[in-house]
């Protein structure tokens, strides 16, 4: 089953709404495979989803940030490399935007770029997109994580997208986003760090 981009920002929405944080994100957070150890504003609320091993933090109302497990056999067959399913998850989540938003006039899709880059020492396979709507611009970054891919087959989706009013393009903070994955930490592994 593979997870679009236009279904996360749509689960933000709801679960901002209908399931409001327990306690601001500043926290460490514990899902069972990985954990979190986060520093954000008092402005941001986290939502937490053990059952897809999924935590969403948001920014009411403009900005998101989620972080996913993905089981890789769920979506390919495990017998592939990182990178060509890095490829496909990114190309996948492009074709979805295309159909779910492009085609119904939603929004218009731009500026898509896939590249690698590394945070924190994390090798990171990247998209990076803009979407056009009428009167406000978004822009999205997806990062995806591959730490232990050959043993666990499973990889980690990290991504923020940040909704900002007027047509004109403007610079978006990457400080809490790339805070989050700092943050990041395989339980067992060597421990994030917050900055």
């Amino acid at each position: 089953m593979k997870y679009q981009t236009l279904k996360h920002i749509l689960l933000v929405a709801v679960c901002f709404m209908i399931y409001p944080s327990a306690s601001e994100a500043g926290e460490n957070i514990e899902m069972g495979r990985f954990s979190l150890a986060v520093k954000l504003g008092k402005d941001w609320k986290s939502t937490i989803i053990r059952e897809t091993q999924t935590v969403i933090f948001n920014e009411h109302p403009y900005r998101s940030i989620l972080v996913r497990e993905v089981d890789a056999s769920k979506i390919h067959s495990s017998f592939h490399s990182e990178r060509w399913v890095a490829d496909a998850y990114r190309r996948g989540e492009e074709a979805d935007m295309i159909s779910r938003g492009v085609m119904k006039g939603m929004y218009k899709l731009e500026d898509v770029s896939r590249f690698e880059l590394k945070v924190d020492g994390k090798n990171l396979y990247a998209m990076t997109f803009t979407q056009l709507l009428k009167g406000y611009i978004g822009y999205g970054y997806l990062y995806l994580y591959f730490p232990n891919f050959k043993e666990s087959n499973k990889f980690y989706v990290f991504h923020y997208f940040c909704m900002l009013p007027g047509g004109k393009a403007q610079e978006v903070s990457m400080k809490e986003f790339h805070s989050i994955i700092r943050g990041f930490n395989l339980q067992g592994g060597n421990r994030g760090s917050p900055r």
